[in-house]
């Protein structure tokens, strides 16, 4: 059975897996386009069983209890057709830096070590996604640099990494549909179909809009795509889930 361990560099919280990078990894045991559910936070530093399943998906199992209790399920992957996504015409390179000002969690992240979009990491160590605004209103934009270290030695992008990236620029939406930031919102669910391979030295542009259902409750459905030099190179669809508030005490 084969086993995957989520260093503690590729966290999204502090103490647990980047719903982007684990979904990415777990996606790439299958051999056609998928979609991952985040089930329960994945374990860092810890070996997680993949195991597959009898409809073709695969799952992410973390290690059993101390009682002899089966693992928790962290992700699920399941076989797909290709996204449907109509993307925008991508804004330049620098307007999407330019919209990174505007980046919503820009002074009050909710977890600040986040491997795509945390403040507190280094550039070089982390993506540092920020998306913004664009000057129409509709979308939020970033560029998109990966850590030169995670380069392939082709240089190329790792599809997880694009998995990554393509994460949490589609939270940003929240910022454009009025959603309340309070508690906080973490992956549900994340498809991405990579189209090209993705050459790190390129312009790389990240964007993402609310998806047709928008924001419905606690749940944000939304889009996004990298473009590479203007041209698409990767979509993405989303489903983002608010956490429920803690009763005081």
């Amino acid at each position: 059975m084969p086993t995957v361990t989520i260093s503690h560099r590729f966290c999204g919280p502090p103490t647990s897996g980047h719903g982007g990078y684990t979904a990415g990894l777990l996606a790439g045991f299958l051999d056609t386009p998928a979609t991952v559910t985040l089930k329960a936070p994945p374990p860092l530093d810890t070996p997680l069983d993949v195991v597959t399943q009898y409809y073709g998906g695969v799952e992410l199992v973390g290690p059993p209890g101390a009682d002899g209790t089966s693992g928790i399920v962290c992700a699920v992957a399941e076989r797909r057709a290709p996204l449907a996504v109509d993307e925008p015409k991508p804004v330049g390179y620098d307007v999407a830096g330019e919209s990174e000002e505007g980046f919503i969690w820009r002074t009050a992240h909710p977890w600040p070590s986040c491997f795509a979009c945390g403040t507190a990491r280094d550039r070089g160590d982390a993506w540092r996604t920020a998306g913004g605004p664009t000057p129409d209103g509709r979308h939020v934009a970033s560029r998109a640099i990966c850590p030169p270290d995670l380069v392939s030695p082709d240089g190329t992008i790792p599809v997880e990494q694009i998995w990554v990236a393509l994460d949490c620029i589609t939270s940003a939406p929240l910022g454009l549909v009025g959603a309340s930031w309070e508690p906080p919102w973490v992956l549900g669910q994340l498809g991405v179909d990579v189209l090209a391979k993705v050459r790190a030295d390129d312009e790389l542009v990240l964007m993402a809009w609310p998806d047709d259902d928008g924001l419905d409750g606690r749940k944000l459905f939304s889009a996004g795509a990298l473009y590479a030099n203007g041209r698409t190179v990767a979509v993405a669809r989303a489903t983002w889930v608010q956490l429920r508030a803690t009763p005081p005490t």
